[in-house]
C-alpha cells in the first residue's frame, strides 16, 4: 500500500510544533494525608488571593462565583478566559490544572506558593510549569511579602526565560521545512505507467499503455468475481513493474493479477 506523502511529513510536524500550543499545567502531589487544621489555614489565605483578583476569577465552569469554602477552593477563569479549573485541596495524589496561559494562571500560581507555606515537602510537593512571575507578583502584592519559592521551581527557570529570541521564529521555520518536503516528495513520487479504473463492472485503461492483455484479464476477473468498482496502477519498480490495487480489489483478486501479469511479462 503506497502512503500519501501529507501522511509521512504529519509525524514530524507534529513532533516539532506540537509544544508550540501547549498550556501552562499546574501540578501538585499530595505525598501525605493533609490535616483538616491545615488545609483550613491554607484556603483563609488562598481566598485572599482570590478576592484579589476580583472579577478575573470565576467558578469552575468559567461562570458564576468561585467556590470559597472552609475545605474547599474551586475556580476558573471567566468566560472566554477560562481554562481547566483549579481545584483545592483536590485529590490525594496527583492534581493537575492546565491554564491554557489564561489570566486566571497568576491566581492559580499564588494559590499554589500559599500552599507551599503551609505543607512541607514531605506532604506537599509542587511541580515546576512554565512561567511563575505573574503569580509570584501578586502573591506579593496581597501579602506585602516574598514568597517562599519551591526548590525545584528556583532550578528552573521562567518559560520565558527558557526560550530564546530564535524560538520565536520555530514554528514558521518547521512549517516552511514541511512545506518544502512535502513539495519535494511530490515531484519525486513515482508516477504510474498506466491506470485502470472499473466503473460499472468494466476496466477501461485510463492513463498511461496498459497491456491490452492485462486488460483482457482484469475484465475476466471482474466478471468472474463480480467486481464492480476499483482501480489498478502499475508502477516502475526497477526493471519491473509493481501492481498498486485500491480497496475495493478483493486480495485473492489482487494475487491472481500479480500472477497473471509475471507469466505474462
Amino acid at each position: 500500500m503506497r502512503s500519501h506523502p501529507a501522511l509521512l511529513v504529519a509525524p514530524l510536524c507534529l513532533l516539532l510544533c506540537g509544544g508550540a500550543a501547549a498550556g501552562a499545567p499546574r501540578t501538585f502531589v499530595w505525598k501525605r494525608q493533609p490535616s483538616e487544621a491545615r488545609v483550613r489555614a491554607c484556603l483563609v489565605e488562598m481566598r485572599r488571593v482570590v478576592e484579589a483578583a476580583g472579577p478575573l476569577i470565576a467558578g469552575p465552569s468559567g461562570q458564576g462565583d468561585p467556590v470559597l469554602g472552609s475545605l474547599r477552593l474551586a475556580l476558573n477563569g471567566r468566560g472566554d478566559e477560562a481554562g481547566e479549573p483549579f481545584r483545592f485541596p483536590g485529590e490525594p495524589g496527583v492534581n493537575s490544572c492546565d491554564t491554557r496561559h489564561q489570566p486566571y494562571d497568576a491566581v492559580v500560581v499564588a494559590c499554589l506558593l500559599v500552599a507551599h507555606d503551609h505543607f512541607p515537602p514531605h506532604i506537599l510537593k509542587v511541580l515546576p510549569a512554565g512561567d511563575w512571575e505573574k503569580g509570584a507578583a501578586l502573591y506579593r502584592q496581597v501579602f506585602d511579602r516574598l514568597p517562599h519559592v519551591p526548590r525545584e521551581l528556583a532550578e528552573v527557570p521562567p518559560l520565558f526565560e527558557r526560550r530564546s529570541a530564535k524560538d520565536r521564529f520555530l514554528v514558521p521555520g518547521v512549517l516552511f521545512i514541511v512545506l518544502v518536503l512535502l513539495g519535494v516528495l511530490f515531484v519525486c513520487r513515482p508516477r504510474p505507467l498506466f491506470v485502470i479504473p472499473i466503473r460499472d463492472g468494466t476496466a477501461r485503461a485510463a492513463g498511461g499503455h496498459a497491456p491490452p492483455w492485462f486488460l483482457s484479464e482484469v475484465n475476466e476477473l471482474c466478471a468472474s468475481h463480480a467486481l464492480s468498482k476499483g482501480a489498478i496502477r502499475g508502477f516502475p519498480a526497477r526493471k519491473r513493474v509493481s501492481l498498486s490495487f485500491s480497496h475495493h480489489v478483493p486480495l485473492s483478486c489482487r494475487q491472481r493479477l500479480r500472477n497473471f501479469w509475471a507469466s505474462h511479462v
